[in-house]
């Protein structure tokens, strides 16, 4: 009886195991990121760069009134095709955040490489709370909460040219 018991056991767990095809950390520091935008570079604004440091951390409060910025970290060009190939059809991020809202917005998008644009993936991100007004990197971080992005009816374009 034992052994029928752990031969059904193994099935189910063989039968309730899902598959993944891609999974693209961000393994910040990453020279392979870009920094773009219109910003200020010094190290009291621009706390971290994802490029050299492992977080991304830029102080709008510090860059002074009148200065305005719009920054963006962007991934390496990702391929997809195998992952959708495969029936993987949504995006998922898992990560933490902190954000201090000082009268700008914070959102995720991704490149949609047919119409070469941003996209607005989710809404954007909300203030978490404990946030810090300087060094924002030594904040209590939150998990970010962003809908799954689903693929399924991405063009080969798209797919071979994600961000």
């Amino acid at each position: 009886m034992k052994k029928i018991t752990l031969l059904f056991t193994f099935m189910l767990t063989i039968f309730g195991m899902h598959a993944q095809v891609l999974n693209e950390p961000a393994n910040w520091p990453n020279t392979n990121w870009t920094i773009t935008g219109s910003y200020l570079s010094n190290a009291d604004v621009f706390e971290a760069n994802p490029t050299t440091t492992s977080n991304f951390s830029y102080d709008d409060d510090d860059a002074g009134n009148g200065h305005s910025d719009l920054i963006a970290a962007e991934s390496p060009t990702m391929d997809l095709t195998g992952a959708h190939s495969a029936g993987e059809t949504y995006i998922l991020i898992n990560t933490t955040y902190v954000y201090n809202v000082i009268s700008e917005i914070l959102k995720i998008q991704y490149w949609d490489a047919s119409s070469n644009s941003w996209v607005d993936w989710g809404n954007p991100l909300a203030e978490t709370p404990g946030n810090p007004n300087n060094n924002f990197c030594s904040g209590p971080r939150e998990s970010l909460s962003v809908v799954e992005l689903n693929i399924a009816t991405f063009n080969a374009t798209q797919l071979s040219n994600f961000k």
